[in-house]
């Protein structure tokens, strides 16, 4: 299925995926901000195919915060002051992959071992 696309005064993109900024047609506050919501809509789709997150990971009675959603929270804050920078993001996501990175570690360590204590 194709994706519906618009224009906002002089701005395009996919409709779902546009920072509301650009769909208010705020040309004044579009910004690099914009981009970051953009990337994170992006982000959040993947994570949601790929069962890293759930379906309304966003609500009130969500589980807490992983560093994933911490990233995608500051990323789709609708005021664009509060979103991080493309260098921050870059940053964080690093940060969040090698502690994800640590965490799938340790969890093959335990599995491991539990295969070695039950030989």
């Amino acid at each position: 299925a194709f994706a519906k696309t618009t224009m906002a005064h002089g701005g395009g993109g996919t409709i779902g995926f546009m920072a509301p900024e650009v769909m208010a047609g705020g040309a004044a506050e579009l910004s690099s901000k914009s981009d970051v919501y953009s990337l994170g809509k992006c982000f959040e789709s993947v994570a949601i195919a790929a069962g890293l997150l759930a379906l309304g990971w966003m609500s009130a009675n969500a589980t807490p915060d992983a560093p994933l959603q911490q990233i995608l929270r500051g990323m789709l804050s609708e005021q664009p002051s509060a979103r991080p920078t493309a260098a921050e993001v870059s940053a964080r996501t690093q940060e969040g992959l090698v502690q994800i990175g640590r965490l799938e570690a340790q969890t093959a360590r335990h599995e491991l071992d539990a295969e070695a204590q039950a030989l």
